[in-house]
This record gives structure tokens, C-alpha cells and sequence, in this order.
């Protein structure tokens, strides 16, 4: 390692030293973990002191490699490393090669991946995550974030997969503190590239929603009790996520961004999350059109979608099984279920064939009528 690949980054040539990067950038984690510290710090030290190379293939390679590195656990400890990480790839995100700017999104995408899985692995990493993302650094990332969003359409879903991140750990002061500025804005971005754009902006803007949602402390829905009741009774853009999620269950012809949509829509476990009566009618009788309508065009589906038809059927029942029972059924909404339907969702709460995660529901015991 040290006498071949880390001499690479010594040499003049910016080539040899993107492909230095590129190399040591296919480490797997384990192997990284078992290097010695000291040996592990250099190559941090290297990776770190290309990125601000002036040649910009050997930064955008050193982006990628940084964008890998940031996903290690091991690395995680050390505060300060991850914070020169995280601060190297946000300014390299405004470089003028467009090439730079690919690679740097897309670590900023994986630096806020890194901060869900610091958030997933439990309480003992608690104290790392509130050292790392500060108010100046999160603000950074978000206006970075925001940022990639308007460029390049190479470049775009890596800013909302930051979003995503980001807001799924984002802390309750913080959302509270920034509600009616960055926070409003990042959702409002999400929105629009739910409702417009490529399909791999969609898909991901409704991940992005998806993680958004999975974060308990996000404001949605009625505002009763919480210290948003003096704005209004309910958060300002609940009609205006649910609508884009609605729509691209509705409207969408891909069938990956609808499966997304619906596991975006059965997130929120208490009624209270989706509003008010009207709003929860109108989601029950969007999924049962949905459904229908998916029984009714099966000719007209494309060969390259037929393969997700059962996973988004699967995925349109359990949403409607979720909104059914925190309601308390159909008929508490003055609507009626017919009986193959009631069938087809109480079979649905059977694990699904693929390897795709069920949609939990509240309760699998509770009444749909």
C-alpha cells in the first residue's frame, strides 16, 4: 500500500493521482478498519489534500473517494474528521468543472446517508451526531444542498437525496428554528421535483420525501397541541406534500416512482400526521382508484414495468390498509370497500414476495370496515 499505491499521490501528474484515489477508494471498509491508525490518517491526509488539487481530474477524484470514506462507521468516531470531509465536498459543489461537481454531490448525498446511519445505530451514537451537525454545519449542508438542486440535471438528485438525509435527522429546534426559511424551502424543492422533471428526479424526490417523513419531530399534518397552533390548524404544507405524493401515485407511468410515492404516503403512524377528515377521504379514494385502475390497463403497461406491478399493488394495498385502520375504516368516511378489495387487502398484509420491505401497518388486527 504505502510503497505503490500512496506513492501516487506524490507524483506531478494529476492522472496518477486520480487513479491513486480511485484505488484506495475501492477499499472495503473492513479491510480500511484493519489498517493501522496511523496508516489510515495518512491516507485521509492525502485523499483530503487532492481534493484541493488544481487540476480537476484528480479532485473529482479525490471527491469520490471522500464521498466512499464517509460511509465508514469506523471513521465516524473521530468528530473532526468527518466534519473536514463534509466541509472539503460542500465547497467543492460550486467548483467550475462540472465533472468536480458530480463527484462532490454525490458525496454530499452520502454525507447525509452517513448521518442517518449514525442516527440508525442507536443512542450510543447520539452524542457523535449532535457534535457533527451543528446549526452553521447543517445550514451549510442544506444551502448546498439547494444549491445542486438548480444545477446541472446531472447533478440534481444528488441534492435532493441530501435533503432527504438531512431532514430525516435533522433535530426539533432546528426545524422549528428554520420552518418558515431553509426548512420551507428544501420541502418545497422535494415538491417540485415530485410534481416535474426526469424520473430519476421524481424517484428520488419521493425517497427523499420518504426519509423526510421518517424523522418523528417533522411537522405535518394537524397542529393541535404543538407550538404550531398559532399558525395554523394545520402545518402549512401538509396539503402541498401529500397533493405531490397523491399526484405521482396517480399520474405517474413509472412504476418505481408510484411504488416510492405510496411508501412516502404510509410513513406518518398517527391520524393526527395526515390532517384533517377531508384530506384522509381523499387519500382512501385515490388508492382505491389507483388500484383500480391498475387492474383496468394492464394492456397498456409497459414491458419494462410489468416487472414492479405486483411490488406497487402490494404497496397501494398496505398504504390503503395503514390510512383504513388509523381511521377506523371506510365507514367512518363515508365510503364503501367492496368485498374483492377488503379481500385483496387482508391478503396483502402477508410478507410480500420480494425482497422490498413491507409497509408496516398500525395495528394487522384492526377493523378496514
Amino acid at each position: 500500500m504505502e510503497r505503490h499505491v500512496l506513492k501516487a499521490f506524490a507524483e506531478d501528474n494529476p492522472s496518477i493521482k486520480a487513479l491513486g484515489c480511485d484505488c484506495i477508494s475501492h477499499l472495503p471498509s473492513d479491510i480500511f478498519d484493519d489498517l493501522p491508525g496511523r496508516l489510515q490518517m495518512l491516507i485521509m491526509s492525502l485523499v483530503l489534500g487532492t481534493a484541493l488539487d488544481e487540476h480537476p481530474t484528480a479532485r473529482a477524484a479525490a471527491c469520490r473517494a471522500i464521498g466512499v470514506f464517509i460511509l465508514f462507521l469506523s471513521l465516524h468516531g473521530d468528530t473532526g474528521n468527518m466534519i473536514d470531509m463534509a466541509s472539503t465536498v460542500l465547497g467543492l459543489c460550486q467548483d467550475p468543472n462540472l465533472n468536480v461537481r458530480v463527484r462532490a454531490s454525490w458525496a454530499v448525498g452520502n454525507l447525509s446517508d452517513s448521518l442517518v446511519l449514525l442516527k440508525n445505530k442507536g443512542a450510543e451514537y447520539d452524542h457523535i451526531l449532535e457534535e457533527v451537525l451543528t446549526l452553521p454545519l447543517w445550514t451549510r449542508i442544506i444551502k448546498t444542498a439547494l444549491l445542486i438542486c438548480q444545477d446541472h440535471e446531472k447533478i440534481k438528485s444528488n441534492g435532493i437525496r441530501a435533503i432527504g438525509g438531512l431532514l430525516r435527522v435533522t433535530f426539533e429546534g432546528i426545524l422549528e428554528r428554520e420552518r418558515h426559511s431553509l426548512v420551507k424551502d428544501a420541502i418545497y424543492t422535494l415538491i417540485r421535483h415530485m410534481e416535474q422533471g426526469s424520473l430519476k428526479g421524481r424517484w428520488n424526490a419521493c425517497y427523499a420525501m420518504q426519509n423526510v417523513l421518517l424523522n418523528p419531530d417533522f411537522p405535518i399534518g394537524s397542529t393541535a397541541g404543538t407550538s404550531y397552533a398559532l399558525d395554523s390548524p394545520m402545518v402549512s404544507w401538509t396539503k402541498d406534500i401529500y397533493h405531490a405524493l397523491l399526484q405521482a401515485i396517480q399520474q405517474s407511468k413509472n412504476f418505481k416512482v408510484r411504488i416510492n410515492a405510496c411508501a412516502a404516503l404510509a410513513v406518518p403512524k398517527t391520524r393526527a400526521k395526515y390532517g384533517d377528515q377531508a384530506m384522509l377521504r381523499h387519500m382512501v379514494q385515490v388508492l382505491m382508484c389507483a388500484v383500480q385502475s391498475l387492474d383496468e390497463k394492464q394492456e397498456d403497461q409497459e414491458f419494462g414495468e410489468f416487472q414492479y406491478r405486483d411490488l406497487l399493488e402490494n404497496k397501494l394495498l398496505r398504504c390503503l390498509d395503514h390510512l383504513l385502520q388509523l381511521t377506523g375504516g371506510v365507514a367512518s368516511l363515508d365510503l364503501e370497500l367492496d368485498p374483492t378489495l377488503r379481500q385483496r387487502i387482508v391478503a396483502s398484509r402477508l410478507p410480500p414476495p420480494s425482497s422490498e420491505p413491507a409497509i408496516e401497518s398500525v395495528s394487522q388486527e384492526s377493523a378496514i370496515s
